[in-house]
């Protein structure tokens, strides 16, 4: 990629910062400078398109603002989301009040976790996003609910297929 669409990328990246960090501007300026030093560590060559940029965008937001779990994650996606949430008074009905029974993990799956996760959250006004990674695994984050529009116009010019949780396969 030429150092104009990197750059233009960069500001479109640090948008989805500041709308994946509700109530936090100032993580998402952290956010944003840690994705611009990792950004400058990559040799030319390495970013040939806007995913591998998205996949630095992961690796800075992952466990702070953002998550990432394999297809069997599920107590992983419990936990992430945890530590993930805007507000700590938010409560996300899992359909259980033990969300460690082995007997809940069996039966249930993330796309379905995702699902309970995106109603709880649109109740508080926001909304759980998930990245179409193409690969066996879900990335995600929360916005606020009147962001949505935002978030997907930005994530459109980044060139990556975000949806709602909701809609999560």
């Amino acid at each position: 990629m030429q150092d104009e669409p990197i750059q233009v990328w960069a500001e479109q990246a640090r948008h989805l910062f500041d709308l994946i960090n509700p109530d936090n501007p100032e993580r998402a300026e952290a956010q944003h400078e840690e994705f611009l030093e990792e950004l400058a560590q990559k040799e030319e060559d390495e970013i040939v398109s806007t995913v591998e940029l998205m996949w630095l965008v992961k690796d800075v937001i992952d466990g702070e603002s953002g998550f990432f779990v394999s297809w069997r994650g599920k107590q992983e996606f419990i936990e992430a989301m945890s530590n993930i949430l805007p507000d700590p008074n938010i409560h996300i009905d899992w359909g259980t009040d033990d969300v460690e029974d082995e007997e809940f993990l069996q039966r249930v799956t993330v796309p379905e976790l995702l699902r309970r996760a995106y109603v709880s959250l649109l109740d508080e006004g926001y909304m759980l996003w998930c990245w179409n990674t193409e690969t066996d695994s879900y990335v995600g984050w929360i916005s606020h609910a009147v962001a949505e529009s935002d978030l997907t116009e930005v994530c459109y010019g980044l060139g990556i297929d975000v949806r709602t949780a909701e809609q999560a396969v």
